[in-house]
């Protein structure tokens, strides 16, 4: 077993609009193991933006911590072809008015399969439906009817197929990472002269992570505050 973490897009982008990419060095230092992502990750969080003018400086930065070895890009001659069938069958397990709904895009799906080849500790994701696929099927079937506002069928036999694909995923977000970091001390700069100073960074942070894409609930961030004794 590989020690080592998976990083979808999603979490890349929610730490640099909060301009916390720095984080994963000293992270990975602690975590004594390696981060990784994949090719269509790259080409999402890099390659596209830096033809662009907007999230060029993000891509820029992720760059840096791939060629300064933080983040390294996993590939395999496996990972594209399972990854294809896995986001066959992702996309094969609710349906509405009599068709299929698309529920992931590839670049997830790749890294949930990368994780699965490199028999990872967890998968970063922050998007709901993607985390949900992995840890409760039931609730993408409760979001979707709310977002389509109309009846969603769960095709049972395809998500119980699925399921035993992904046996074993562990998924975690920016926000426990964040979490995390916080724990390990690697904020003590921003301790500063106000009232309740840490209760204050721990605030920012988590909440930052939420308002720029990561899928967490005021009381998970609630929660992680009284676990910190605030």
């Amino acid at each position: 077993m590989v020690k080592a973490l998976v990083f979808d897009t999603g979490p890349l982008i929610s730490l640099a609009l909060n301009n916390l990419l720095w984080v994963l060095k000293p992270l990975k230092e602690k975590f004594g193991g390696e981060f990784y992502i994949t090719p269509s990750v790259k080409k999402e969080v890099v390659e596209k933006p830096l033809t662009t003018k907007r999230y060029k400086f993000e891509a820029l930065q992720v760059l840096s911590l791939v060629e300064t070895g933080v983040l390294k890009v996993y590939d395999s001659p496996d990972l594209r072809k399972e990854a294809l069938s896995l986001l066959d069958s992702a996309n094969s397990l609710f349906m509405a008015d009599g068709n299929y709904v698309k529920n992931v895009q590839y670049a997830e799906i790749e890294s949930v399969m990368a994780a699965k080849l490199l028999h990872a500790d967890a998968v970063v994701v922050d998007e709901f439906i993607t985390r949900a696929l992995l840890e409760n099927p039931e609730a993408v079937e409760q979001r979707m009817e709310k977002r389509f506002h109309r009846n969603i069928d769960a095709d049972k036999k395809n998500i119980d197929a699925f399921s035993r694909r992904v046996s074993g995923i562990n998924v975690i977000r920016s926000f426990e990472l964040i979490a995390v970091a916080y724990e390990k001390g690697l904020f003590r700069e921003y301790y500063l002269k106000l009232d309740n100073p840490k209760e204050t960074l721990l605030d920012g942070l988590l909440w930052g992570l939420k308002l720029n894409g990561c899928s967490v609930t005021e009381q998970e961030i609630a929660e992680i505050k009284k676990l910190e004794g605030f």
